[in-house]
């Protein structure tokens, strides 16, 4: 899927469910990597972000550090944004 820059929610057609704390949600899930760098610039770190993509009226926004079930996988929420009718959700993935 290509999300654009200035999503709204009419623009798009979601076809695939997730399990979304146990429920099935119609979204669109971005994974991806992003390393982080140390001051030191010696061993970088990988985070694992998804940004999640549903009708507002599907899912309901959750809260910023709340914890979210995702196809069986831990994340937790880093931000919540509404654009149209679209919940963007951007979340970090559980390294335990």
């Amino acid at each position: 899927y290509e999300i654009g820059v200035r999503l709204v929610g009419s623009e798009m057609c979601i076809r695939d469910s997730h399990d979304i704390d146990g429920e099935k949600i119609k979204c669109v899930i971005d994974k991806n990597i992003i390393s982080k760098i140390p001051e030191d610039g010696l061993v970088g770190d990988f985070i694992n972000m998804t940004t999640l993509y549903a009708d507002s009226q599907d899912l309901e926004a959750p809260e910023e550090g709340q914890w979210m079930s995702i196809d069986d996988s831990r994340h937790i929420v880093q931000s919540v944004s509404i654009e149209g009718t679209m919940l963007v959700i951007v979340l970090r993935e559980n390294r335990q």
